[in-house]
């Protein structure tokens, strides 16, 4: 029998057992009142009230509920039913609840064939509708982080708490973030809520919500364990920023278009994380320790009536030793299927390769890579149509010594796009709304002015001469604090004949009541 997929998932609180398994009870029920409608469900089954229930040919349902004195309880379930596609492969469904230090539940998903048959099991796995609905009560774990059943929007302020939770080490699910497509922020090669529906239970969906939340991304973890230009990426578990990146894979837009659909490219993920999740199942400690005290108990009580009922004692033998005889089957065959599910995993992805055979997963982004603000300068200079920088712009850039240079063109980009969307709704386009808005949501802190104390002291040093005359260049981005190294001011004037922003300094943070 192979397992197909499995869950494990927590909730806070004890008192939510009661409901997780009435969910789970009627997710079955649900499921006989629309494949069989004609049949009557035993009273007390989810209670384990009723013997081993048998709804129809190859179908079989049991229940269980177990107490360790004040613990639990812990409700079981075997679900077995045929296959809707193929009734000669069978499903089985293995269920557990636990109430104790919140709630545990697990579910597990195998298949095994009635008979021996050459024939491929084409079975087209979907994950169970009750996991959706478990997720959906909004406190579901996997380990100690939150799980749902939505993608999370992710802008360029909430970049670095989610690199935060990509690097924690004691995270035990995959993060699948999906990126924009170059120089859009609504068109994505896939659907995110497709990928967050299929992947429930197993994976968060991020969804970038614009290039430049891409470019923050980047920012923060570097280009080759990035995600952007409309790929998508899973970063497993262990990930850090010194692992080999290849080992997080990434497909791109034509590698996504070859799927033929978003539903077909979730699938495919969903074959690769459940393929996973079957490999390193393991049931909750909770639930191991629960089954321990209860095993020790019946064995202490199986030695108090040894003395007086030798029958008894013997049936129990061979009870175990039939048992132990299944178990030793059980584990050649699960060990049998760990090694085809590690050769499965291994092969799963292999890196992309382009024509001449290099790999080109992770290279995706066209933007250089400047060494120094100066250069930056150049390159935006090159990629943008919406910008005019002077003379002491190039100077002021030459002579910084800021050391992140891929932020400066970022920045420079960023000022790009608002002035196209400035000068459009001049032209009579839709609205920009604040300036200060639509550079926040670019990830960068802009100031139309500054203080009157700074223009009257040092006004000169913000003066600059344009198309003839002296202007105060007040707006400007600043990156970074403190240090000249670290901190960097790009200042500004939005011409409205021209329709273009003039960029005057590009490089140390000028003087005001705060240097």
């Amino acid at each position: 029998m192979r397992t197909v997929c499995a869950y494990s998932l927590w909730f806070p609180r004890a008192e939510a057992a009661a409901d997780i398994w009435r969910e789970i009870a009627t997710w079955i029920a649900q499921w006989y009142r629309s494949a069989l409608p004609h049949l009557d469900m035993p009273a007390g089954w989810e209670r384990g009230l009723s013997e081993r229930f048998v709804p129809d040919r190859d179908h079989a349902l049991e229940c269980a509920c177990s107490r360790d004195g004040d613990h639990g309880p812990l409700r079981e379930l075997r679900w077995r039913f045929p296959d809707a596609g193929d009734p000669t492969l069978l499903w089985t469904t293995d269920a557990a609840v636990l109430a104790g230090e919140g709630t545990w539940c697990t579910l597990r998903l195998r298949i095994a064939s009635a008979d021996f048959e050459l024939l491929p099991a084409r079975v087209q796995f979907r994950p169970p509708r009750v996991i959706r609905t478990l997720l959906g009560r909004g406190d579901a774990h996997v380990g100690v982080h939150r799980v749902g059943v939505r993608p999370i929007a992710i802008d360029p302020d909430g970049v670095p708490e989610m690199t935060e939770l990509m690097l924690e080490q004691s995270r035990r699910h995959p993060f699948v973030v999906v990126s924009p497509e170059a120089y859009t922020d609504d068109v994505y090669a896939t659907d995110p809520a497709t990928l967050a529906i299929a992947l429930a239970g197993l994976a968060s969906v991020y969804v970038l919500t614009s290039r430049w939340a891409a470019f923050a991304l980047t920012e923060e973890i570097g280009k080759q364990y990035s995600c952007y230009n409309g790929a998508v990426r899973i970063y497993w578990p262990r990930f850090d920023l010194e692992t080999d990146p290849f080992g997080h894979p990434l497909w791109l837009p034509p590698q996504i278009a070859d799927f033929a659909g978003d539903d077909s490219f979730a699938r495919f993920l969903l074959r690769m994380l459940a393929g996973a999740a079957s490999f390193r199942f393991v049931e909750p400690e909770a639930i191991r320790a629960f089954r321990g005290r209860v095993e020790n108990a019946r064995i202490a009580k199986l030695r108090a009536d040894a003395s007086t009922n030798y029958d008894a004692l013997f049936d129990e033998y061979a009870r175990l030793d039939a048992h132990a005889r299944e178990l030793r089957e059980q584990r050649d065959a699960l060990a049998a299927e760990n090694e085809a599910l590690r050769a499965e995993l291994a092969s799963r992805w292999v890196p992309p390769t382009d024509a001449r055979g290099e790999n080109r997963s992770v290279a995706i982004d066209d933007r250089p890579e400047p060494t120094n603000v100066r250069e930056a300068v150049e390159e935006a200079r090159r990629r943008t149509s919406h910008l005019i920088f002077l003379d002491d712009a190039i100077a002021s850039a030459h002579e910084s010594p800021y050391k992140q240079p891929d932020r400066v063109c970022s920045a420079l980009l960023a000022i790009d796009d608002v002035a196209r969307r400035w000068a459009d709704q001049l032209a009579g386009g839709p609205k920009l709304g604040s300036r200060r808005d639509a550079f926040r949501q670019r990830g960068f802190e802009y100031k139309e002015d500054i203080s009157q104390t700074a223009e009257g002291k040092w006004g000169d040093e913000y003066t600059y001469a344009y198309e003839g005359r002296r202007i105060v260049f007040a707006p400007h981005i600043t990156i970074g604090a403190k240090s000249p190294d670290r901190c960097l001011s790009i200042h500004m004037h939005w011409d409205e004949a021209k329709r273009k922003v003039v960029i005057a300094h590009v490089g140390r943070h000028k003087t005001n009541t705060k240097s």
